[in-house]
């Protein structure tokens, strides 16, 4: 292998260990192997996550800013609800009341910052 080969082959490994895979590849690979309540519970996390980056208080992990926008913010907590009001009958006491809370915590600060911004 000549001296261009080493640092084209370097170069390709380098970015092939940098590159992180695409997270709808994965949610959607993951997901053809879950159950649909499995699934669901998993959405739950996602969008209260959204949430909180969408309302600006977690900062967008690929630009490294605080991002608003609150009416993706809205329709993630009403996404977290829906999920939530399907799913609650067959969950322990525990989990519910945690569950609960985390969207109490989303609405409150939901309100706040639609406050804020007007």
């Amino acid at each position: 292998m000549d001296q261009n080969e080493e640092a084209n082959s370097s170069t390709v490994d380098d970015s092939a260990v940098n590159s992180q895979p695409d997270p709808l590849f994965l949610l959607s690979l993951a997901a053809m192997k879950l159950s649909s309540r499995t699934l669901a519970l998993a959405l739950i996390g996602i969008f209260d996550t959204y949430a909180w980056r969408a309302m600006g208080m977690v900062v967008n992990p690929n630009t490294g800013e605080e991002e608003t926008d609150l009416d993706e913010a809205k329709l993630s907590i009403d996404l977290v609800e829906l999920l939530l009001d399907r799913l609650e009958s067959d969950m322990p006491e525990t989990d519910k009341r945690d569950l609960h809370r985390r969207l109490s915590d989303l609405r409150m600060n939901y309100l706040a910052q639609k406050k804020e911004k007007t």
